[in-house]
């Protein structure tokens, strides 16, 4: 559990915004529910998979439909696989105009 919360503190510097919010999902239940909702063809939760949401994006029962996503997956469609300058873009995309952080 160390090792896993060390790695979501690590992670958590990359993307230092106030809107980026950053969790830690040791028993992978997440990864198990969009392993399905994304239809990757694996057995194991998802894991390296960059979700993007836009601003109307509500977690209640079930977790949202992502606007975009990425993944860097043994297994998935070629076509999602991560690509930083094309999630960028989407990034800025879904931010209002003059509000994106240095790094985007």
């Amino acid at each position: 559990m160390e090792a896993l919360e060390g790695g979501a503190r690590s992670g958590a510097k990359r993307l230092p915004d106030a809107r980026v919010r950053h969790y830690l999902d040791a028993e992978a239940r997440l990864g198990e529910h969009y392993t399905r909702a994304l239809e990757l063809p694996m057995d194991d939760p998802a894991w390296d998979v960059y979700l993007v949401f836009g601003p109307a994006a509500r977690w209640e029962k079930a977790p949202p439909a992502p606007a975009a996503w990425m993944h860097q997956l043994g297994a998935g469609p070629r076509e999602k696989h991560l690509d930083a300058k094309k999630l960028a873009e989407t990034l800025r995309g879904l931010l209002p105009a003059g509000k994106a952080p240095g790094g985007l």
